[in-house]
């Protein structure tokens, strides 16, 4: 006869997959460890906070977060020392070699933002929006470099191309690395990050879109030679529409490097919380 005071454990009935493996841990039972990674099932069975997630997963997305700052602020310097540059004729070979080094900072944090999380190891689709935004980010890099050093080079028409295709590539992963971090924000949670994501997710893609078409129609009036007729309108449009779009992603910029801090704040604590409760991710088991 079964004691009641000592009762049975009873096993999982739905599908639960592990924090560090995806193994589905359905039929298992909760004081048991995971069969395929040896990981305590129930550190998986917390939920779904970040607190609760696999902390070397936790770590690559803190890298993520705090490379995509490193980006940004090279992006400052990149302008700084373009201005500067061009102030005083000299060539701008140093605001390029920044660029692209801060272009190698970016696809390394979009890669490390959108890390596989080792629970969805299993049921992760072959086409998802994380492979896509990853596809994206390697276009961006090599389309800026096609622009940025083959200018000269290569038929005004096909750097016109490029530019307009790397420059919607980059608005697709801009809004995608939001996106990721507005989940994240679900995670933590914090509702104030969550709104402040919410509006640059769709802002920054957007004014990112528009300066590309501003650049595209200076470029073809530029290239072409036209001061007059329906070309030179359109060119004059799209230099005032460059304008407005630079001060607002000057300013969503400023609010995004703000966000991109309280997120860093966020991960760390979590990761903390993360690494106290999983003993195994001390030696990163």
């Amino acid at each position: 006869m079964a004691d009641p005071t000592h009762p049975v454990p009873s096993p999982i009935e739905t599908d639960s997959p592990c924090i560090h493996c995806g193994y589905n841990l359905r039929g298992l039972l909760a004081e048991a460890n995971c069969p395929e990674c040896g990981q305590q099932i129930a550190a998986s069975l917390q939920g779904d906070l970040l607190r609760f997630s696999d902390p070397v997963w936790l770590r690559r997305v803190l890298l993520g977060v705090s490379l995509k700052l490193w980006n940004m602020l090279i992006g400052m310097l990149v302008g700084f020392v373009a201005i500067v540059s061009a102030g005083a004729g000299a060539r701008a070979v140093w605001p390029m070699l920044l660029a692209t080094v801060g272009s190698a900072l970016g696809l390394w944090a979009t890669f490390c933002l959108t890390s596989q999380e080792p629970k969805t190891t299993l049921t992760e689709n072959p086409i998802s929006l994380r492979k896509t935004i990853r596809t994206s980010a390697i276009a961006v890099m090599i389309g800026g470099q096609f622009v940025r050093y083959g200018t000269g080079l290569m038929p005004a028409t096909a750097i016109w191309v490029i530019t307009v295709a790397a420059g919607l590539a980059g608005a697709f992963v801009a809004y995608g690395e939001l996106f990721y971090l507005r989940r994240f924000a679900l995670r933590i949670p914090n509702e104030g990050i969550e709104f402040l994501t919410t509006f640059l997710m769709w802002l920054v893609p957007a004014c990112l879109a528009l300066g590309v078409l501003a650049a595209a129609a200076v470029a073809i009036v530029v290239s072409t030679g036209t001061r007059d007729g329906p070309l030179a309108s359109i060119g004059a449009v799209g230099g005032m529409l460059g304008f407005f779009v630079a001060v607002a992603l000057f300013i969503l910029f400023i609010c995004y490097i703000v966000v991109l801090f309280r997120y860093r704040s966020a991960f760390r604590r979590a990761l903390d919380q993360s690494t106290a409760t999983d003993p195994a991710s001390v030696t990163g088991a």
